[in-house]
């Protein structure tokens, strides 16, 4: 069974933060999922770097809106979502490289 997940970063004026969260996803064990940056209105450059990294990798995805807070941002990603799994991730976040992997295994042994 293979299952599809989406991790969804809202970015407001991220730039200092994002490179390095993006490059910890990208080094996850599990490689069956997308990132999907919400780009939440920044004004530090930080959605065009977005952009640039999104060139690099086809798993990564921006959407581009005007702020709409936190909650705006990651409601935009829940409804762009694709499979079966969400990770909420912060911009300022970097995650282990088997974090996914181990969200994964939790929410099936625990039939979430």
């Amino acid at each position: 069974m293979q299952i599809r997940t989406t991790v969804i970063i809202p970015n407001y004026n991220g730039l200092h933060f994002m490179e390095d969260c993006l490059a910890s996803l990208k080094e996850q064990s599990v490689r069956d999922f997308k990132i999907l940056v919400v780009d939440n209105g920044s004004t530090d450059g930080s959605g065009g770097l977005c952009d640039k990294l999104a060139e690099r990798d086809g798993r990564i995805r921006v959407i581009h809106q005007e702020n709409q807070g936190l909650g705006g941002a990651r409601n935009t990603g829940i409804q762009a979502a694709v499979g079966d799994w969400l990770l909420l991730v912060d911009s300022d976040d970097w995650i282990e490289p088997q974090t996914l992997e181990k969200a994964l295994e939790a929410g099936l042994r625990e039939e979430a």
